[in-house]
């Protein structure tokens, strides 16, 4: 069983024994000369001698003393210095838990004056909670000689229990008292609290994580995981646990990791990137998807991971090929119509004409574009399509309403072609951005 001292913090140095003493007095006084006189005075003179040799080896017993006193004087102001005002609570229980030694900071702890606290039980300032977890860290103390270590919530005094770190050991029994436990306490309130801030923090990150309809992981400098979310396992065909602390090379595979390390390096040198490219899925047909990687900096602007969003864009790739294909056959239709097709502004600026409305005026497409309809009427013509689309028929409940004739006629010149221009209405909380207009030769009609 391992037991240390009751103090041992500062030990006294053993006072000379007895006959180290004498010799020294010795030492001091002279023998007496030794002359021819009767036995009496030899006798005497011996006396003498032995007398105030006895009176210096008091003396220097008693400097011994005095030495050793100041010497205990010291240890004892050092031991106050160590143990009272320490700042941790240092205490001394024994078997039942009573408090038999407490220093100032345990006294502060305990939010009660010291002379207070001596003979009482310290269970009586431990919550209700936790008197049996201190009540078996005791029993193991005694029981197996060993350093324990336990963590309870104590009183103060109305206020919120404080969190403590406690640990002891056994110690040898003094000579009026059995055996007992010498342990130290700190207040680690703050510290748990922060810790429980961090799991909550940490818990309200994992709960973001999952409800993000998207692939996230957190990696750190070497290019280990350190979290990934159930999206991103379920993607490759994984648990959460198979990432934890492996390398991206090793979960990803070589093949997909030939993929990314050039964007890996990239993040990792402080660079944020985004990419598109094609991902297997859970080992099958790929996916489109669009990762980005966001370095993690420091106060310190030095990089300490990076964390990768990735999102299935599959949906968005398949309609953004249904746009293409559906503009392509949109465009193929106009340049394919029997009639001159024009696409403008709301004033008339020209943005699309297909070849037949180019072939119709005579110009080139080139030619066509960025101008004005007006641009290609002769003047008379001009003057019937000037305010077009047309003037202010009635209001309706303060909504101004624009009805244009159901068809207008005019020209364009070299060579003078007639062509005709369908009606057109707009209400102004619709504004019109683009007008498409459809135009087919009326050039025989007219002339007939």
């Amino acid at each position: 069983m391992k037991k240390v001292g009751t103090r041992g913090l500062t030990s006294i140095p053993s006072q000379p024994n007895l006959q180290e003493l004498r010799d020294r007095a010795q030492q001091l006084i002279p023998p007496p000369p030794e002359n021819r006189t009767d036995e009496s005075s030899k006798d005497n003179k011996a006396l003498v001698h032995e007398l105030r040799v006895h009176q210096i080896e008091l003396e220097l017993q008693n400097q011994e003393l005095q030495r050793a006193h100041l010497e205990a004087e010291l240890a004892r102001s050092k031991y106050f210095d160590l143990y009272d005002l320490a700042p941790v609570g240092y205490a001394t229980f024994g078997l039942k838990g009573e408090i038999r030694e407490i220093n100032l900071a345990g006294a502060r702890l305990l939010q009660e004056e010291r002379r207070r606290l001596v003979g009482r039980r310290f269970q009586l300032f431990v919550t209700p909670g936790d008197i049996p977890r201190f009540n078996d860290f005791m029993e193991k103390v005694f029981s197996s000689g060993t350093r324990q270590i336990c963590e309870m919530s104590l009183f103060k005094n109305g206020n919120s229990p404080a969190k403590v770190h406690l640990e002891g050991i056994l110690v040898e029994p003094g000579e009026e008292s059995g055996p007992q436990c010498q342990a130290v306490f700190l207040d680690i309130t703050e510290q748990s609290q922060a810790q429980e801030a961090l799991r909550n923090r940490e818990s309200d990150l994992r709960l973001i994580m999952e409800a993000v309809p998207a692939l996230i992981a957190h990696v750190d400098t070497q290019g280990c995981y350190r979290q990934i979310n159930e999206n991103y396992a379920r993607w490759f065909s994984r648990s959460l646990e198979e990432a934890r602390g492996r390398h991206m090379r090793d979960f990803l595979g070589e093949d997909q990791w030939g993929e990314v390390k050039d964007y890996v390096a990239r993040a990792l040198a402080g660079e944020k990137i985004a990419y598109e490219r094609q991902l297997p899925y859970q080992g099958g047909a790929s996916r489109w998807i669009l990762a980005t990687y966001t370095p993690q900096l420091d106060e310190l602007n030095r990089v300490q991971g990076f964390v990768v969003h990735v999102m299935d864009i599959e949906e968005r790739k398949k309609i953004e090929q249904a746009v293409k294909i559906s503009e392509e056959n949109y465009q193929r239709l106009l340049e394919t119509a029997n009639e001159g097709i024009v696409i403008g502004t709301s004033d008339g600026q020209i943005r699309y004409v297909n070849q037949k409305w180019a072939d119709m005026l005579g110009y080139s497409k080139e030619e066509i574009l960025g101008r004005f309809s007006l641009d290609f009427m002769d003047e008379d013509q001009k003057a019937l399509v000037i305010g077009y689309p047309g003037t202010i028929a009635e209001r309706e409940e303060g909504q101004q309403r624009i009805q244009v004739p159901p068809e207008r006629w005019f020209r364009v010149m070299d060579p003078l072609w007639w062509l005709r221009l369908p009606g057109w209405r707009r209400e102004p909380d619709r504004v019109l951005r683009n007008a498409r207009r459809h135009y087919r030769s009326q050039t025989g009609r007219r002339g007939a």
